[in-house]
């Protein structure tokens, strides 16, 4: 794929950078870095280190192990601008399973997740027979709206950490990929918590054959218990897609 680069006048010194990118999350364990195995982290960092980059980079969602991203951003500093073309060409060479959509200089105050306002992420699951998508659409439509408090549906969430959360979309529709039935959730929030889609998606399931109601799973929102959920989906089906920002100030 082509990058896009941004062309404006910037003054001298050090520089932000924002990109855009994706990869297949079955070469990698996850986006961060990690000794002895390959991250897509790593990778970024090692193709950033003739740049005099300044650690560490700024990523807005860290995918776990087998998780993929078509649209992914990273930002990050360097100590003195360099040719976007340089940047891009440094970094389509950072590993054969990472590609590079855009590049761009930003102000150097933006970061990537903190200038995030929303995130949206697709999972792909086999279409069972039988499976009911109605259902499966009235138990999501009962979180979207306003915040609410995703406990349930997280894991390994750090110690005091805000698990409340504004669920935009919800949606699931049968979709046919490289020839084969599947269903395909599309969510999208303010933000995530640590496994909170794969988790929807394998309660819902789940609830859906045990043939619960309408409202099964905002009741397992309430109860804040983590062990009324169902087991993470597998990660090979999910993909981070897309992070909205703010348009820049003029």
């Amino acid at each position: 794929m082509s990058a896009v680069v941004a062309m404006k006048e910037w003054p001298r010194g050090p520089a932000t950078y924002r990109v855009t990118l994706g990869y297949d999350g079955s070469q990698f364990h996850g986006y961060a870095q990690q000794p002895e195995v390959p991250t897509v982290e790593a990778a970024l960092r090692r193709a950033l280190s003739p740049f005099e980059s300044r650690l560490p980079l700024a990523v807005a969602g860290r995918t776990d192990r087998g998780v993929h991203a078509t649209g992914q951003v990273v930002s990050f500093k360097l100590r003195a601008a360099a040719p976007t073309a340089e940047l891009i060409d440094a970094l389509s060479h950072a590993h054969p399973s990472i590609w590079i959509d855009e590049l761009r200089r930003v102000p150097r105050w933006f970061h990537a997740a903190f200038s995030a306002r929303t995130r949206r992420y697709v999972y792909l699951a086999p279409a069972e027979p039988g499976i009911c998508v109605v259902r499966l659409q009235r138990q999501l439509d009962g979180l979207v709206g306003g915040r609410r408090c995703f406990h349930a549906f997280a894991r390994d969430t750090p110690p005091g950490r805000d698990t409340r959360r504004r669920l935009l979309e919800a949606r699931v529709r049968t979709d046919v990929v490289h020839g084969q039935p599947q269903l395909r959730f599309d969510f999208c929030a303010d933000g995530f918590l640590r496994r909170m889609v794969r988790v929807l998606v394998a309660t819902a399931l789940r609830s859906v054959h045990e043939g619960g109601q309408d409202d099964a799973l905002v009741r397992l929102a309430d109860t804040r218990d983590r062990r009324a959920t169902a087991r993470p989906a597998s990660p090979t089906g999910l993909y981070l897609t897309a992070i909205a920002y703010d348009p820049a100030p003029v």
